[in-house]
């Protein structure tokens, strides 16, 4: 007991160690930015193997450090952007719980010696870039509620600057050939969008790390273990492709019924999205079916590959493949032997 304790102890501090450095460190300069991504992974690992006390002293610890060395604006960053977000995941990860049919709340856990063992479904995952770009958004409104800097409005000035810049290069060489106006027009009217996509795909790595990188880091070296979904196994929960063409076409009836609401943003970000999901999940696909080549080889449909490499393209073949495999759940064509695999609660 006390050797188990011991190192839960060492684990944690060399966890508030490293969240320490990588956070320290991701701020020094725009160069390191990239190692601000990686605090993250300490932060998970603190949230999920430390007792509460310990989980908030190093949040607040953590952002102290960050205060004391680079101010208010940068501590406030980190800590909305990075550390609270990652905190909660920790939380989302380490009380995952189902509903029974009997809407009973039923959370899965067992103990085997020291170890205790759980389950982190890919609807935690789905939560936690919810919570990354929350985190994002309480940065920006706190930013210009209570220290009067509208981020929002300086990016938008920004990439308006850069598509202006971009514009007058190309209309004095041999570009203008072959880059229309009317594109940095539309440009211009979607900058707004363009933040709403960063914000978006910032989310999405920071979720990615947290689930698929942190917690086989946990399992590793913690004695609670979390069972996540692997990346090759990834199926995207309910029903994302009819709630894709449901939405849609909604935005598009109210687009036509009242012409004065402009949808057709709103459309492009959903779907946008969507297609990063199935685009994950097409990944996924093609990832089970190298790790299992020797056995799925005779069983793949050639045709359907070579139709989206040739007339969809490699992006967004990947995307269609995604949809279909969400719709058809290829894994289990694939390879036979997998009865019961994937799901639509995942």
């Amino acid at each position: 007991m006390i050797k188990t304790k011991n190192r839960i102890e060492f684990i944690d501090l060399a966890m508030l160690v490293m969240l320490i450095v990588f956070t320290v460190l991701g701020n020094s300069t725009p160069m390191l930015s990239i190692v601000l991504l990686l605090s993250v992974i300490p932060m998970i690992l603190i949230g999920i193997n430390s007792d509460w006390v310990f989980k908030f002293f190093a949040l607040i610890f953590t952002t102290v450090i960050t205060f004391a060395i680079y101010g208010r604006a940068i501590s406030v960053e980190t800590f909305f952007i990075y550390l609270l977000p990652a905190f909660m995941s920790s939380i989302a990860f380490d009380n995952e719980a189902f509903r029974d049919s009997k809407n009973r709340k039923i959370r899965l856990a067992f103990k085997k010696d020291s170890d205790v063992y759980c389950y982190a479904s890919l609807r935690v995952f789905m939560i936690s870039i919810v919570l990354f770009m929350l985190g994002t958004a309480a940065y920006y409104t706190f930013m210009k509620y209570f220290m009067n800097i509208d981020l929002v409005g300086i990016l938008n000035d920004r990439i308006r600057d850069i598509i202006e810049n971009y514009a007058t290069i190309v209309k004095s060489t041999e570009l203008k050939n072959i880059y229309s106006i009317d594109v940095f027009n539309k440009l211009l009217d979607s900058t707004g969008t363009i933040i709403m996509i960063s914000v978006f795909i910032r989310a999405l790595i920071l979720a990615i790390l947290s689930y698929f990188f942190a917690i086989p880091v946990l399992n590793r070296f913690c004695n609670k273990k979390i069972f996540n979904v692997k990346f090759d196994c990834i199926i995207l929960p309910g029903n994302p492709v009819f709630v894709l063409v449901a939405t849609v076409l909604i935005l598009y009836i109210v687009k036509y019924a009242l012409p004065d609401i402009d949808t057709s943003t709103i459309i492009s970000n959903f779907m946008f999205v969507m297609n990063i999901l199935f685009f994950i999940e097409g990944l996924s696909l093609i990832a089970f079916g190298i790790k299992r080549w020797t056995t799925i080889k005779n069983n793949i449909n050639w045709i359907l590959v070579v139709f989206l490499l040739l007339f969809v393209g490699v992006i967004p073949g990947i995307s269609v493949l995604g949809i279909l495999d969400n719709i058809w759940n290829y894994r289990v064509k694939l390879d036979p032997g997998l009865k019961n695999f994937g799901g639509k609660n995942e």
